[in-house]
């Protein structure tokens, strides 16, 4: 799907580009980023990428081997451990210590992620000789917040950063960070630790355990954010109505058109036909902007919500579905000059449809929105 890719496209872009930044990552700051959905219409300041370390199968190293599809990554007796260095092998116990990762520049934990992990964990932060924890491995990768705050959070966050398998608490560094598991590599250990790594030049304070004095408020906002979406609807921007409109099948309408220097702040539609997952799957909706040639966004309309297949009920801070079948998209999209939103309909039936966006009037920034925008299109 052209969305998806879009997407993708941008998610990259953001990583790779901007300009030099005097801003400092704090534990403070990558919370606020958070349940900051503005922060990814425009470009980052601080350089970073993308980094994963992972219990996967380390023979799998090209295509072309044998070997590529390989997927003993953690269940237990892997012909070689999935780790970047044996540090000491198991003794007679069958523990024995192995290097996660040492990353020496400035960063940040920002993903965990683990099905099931024996052993422990000892985490090093910058060059410092004594861990910031060492304890149950899967405790750390579940409850990152309480294990790292011990009485300092209350216990229930530590559900707050964790979604399914994966938790999602920052934990930034200056220099260096490293990570080592002691345990038995017969049994289960999966992981997977996610980083931002900064350039050198971008400024990072490291993470400790008093972070906590200054940051118990900002873990309230996130908790309420994330749990009550619907707080950030309240926004003061005019609610500009889709009427009520129908579109027969093998048409496209137009459903909205604006023009001016805005940005859409929430989008939200909902559709109405005799097979609902049938419509939601064939009806296909484009965004255009700044006169564009080409849609930005072009996605069946289930999916560009992340509804489908059907009218799936959710609750998440860029995405909701409700239960009267309202979907919502909380994601920022600015535009300089104007957007087009059209749908089309190739469900074998007339579809009825309604809907609002929340835009507001924004400054446009030269290098930054419309770099953004350069991407979704292609340019």
């Amino acid at each position: 799907m052209k969305f998806s890719s879009a997407i993708l496209f941008v998610i990259v872009l953001l990583s790779c580009t901007g300009k030099r930044s005097d801003n400092v990552i704090t534990t403070g700051s990558l919370l606020n980023e958070m349940t900051d959905l503005n922060r990814l219409a425009v470009l980052s300041d601080e350089h970073y990428s993308a980094r994963q370390f992972s219990s996967y199968d380390r023979r799998s190293t090209h295509s072309t081997d044998s070997c590529w599809f390989s997927n003993e990554d953690g269940f237990g007796n892997e012909p070689i451990p999935g780790f970047c260095e044996v540090l000491k092998q198991p003794g007679t116990d069958g523990i024995g210590e192995y290097l996660i990762c040492d990353v020496k520049q400035p960063g940040a934990i920002t993903r965990l992620w683990t099905a099931g992990l024996n052993g422990k964990i000892r985490l090093f932060l910058d060059n410092g000789s004594n861990p910031v924890y060492e304890g149950d491995a899967q405790d750390f990768f579940w409850k990152t917040a309480a294990v790292l705050s011990g009485k300092a959070v209350k216990p229930e966050y530590a559900d707050m950063f964790r979604q399914f398998d994966a938790t999602y608490f920052p934990i930034p560094f200056s220099k260096r960070c490293r990570i080592e598991w002691i345990g038995d590599i017969g049994k289960i250990h999966f992981y997977h630790v996610g980083m931002k790594l900064y350039y050198p030049d971008v400024k990072v304070k490291t993470f400790s355990i008093s972070d906590f004095k200054d940051i118990a408020g900002k873990i309230d906002d996130v908790n309420n954010i994330l749990n009550s979406p619907e707080r950030s609807d309240l926004s003061d921007a005019p609610l500009i109505g889709i009427p009520e409109t129908e579109v027969p099948d093998s048409a496209k309408k137009e459903i909205l058109r604006i023009s001016g220097t805005k940005e859409i702040e929430s989008f939200s539609l909902t559709i109405s036909a005799s097979d609902i997952e049938n419509a939601l799957r064939k009806s296909i909706l484009t965004i255009f902007f700044d006169d564009s040639s080409v849609p930005q966004v072009e996605a069946p309309v289930g999916d560009f919500f992340g509804s489908a297949p059907g009218l799936n009920p959710y609750h998440s801070l860029p995405f909701t579905i409700q239960t009267n079948g309202t979907m919502i998209c909380r994601f920022v999209m600015p535009f300089r000059r104007s957007v087009r939103i059209a749908i089309e309909n190739f469900s074998g039936e007339i579809i009825k449809l309604k809907g609002s966006v929340r835009v507001d009037d924004i400054e446009w920034q030269d290098g930054k929105n419309n770099a953004v925008q350069d991407s979704l299109a292609g340019r």
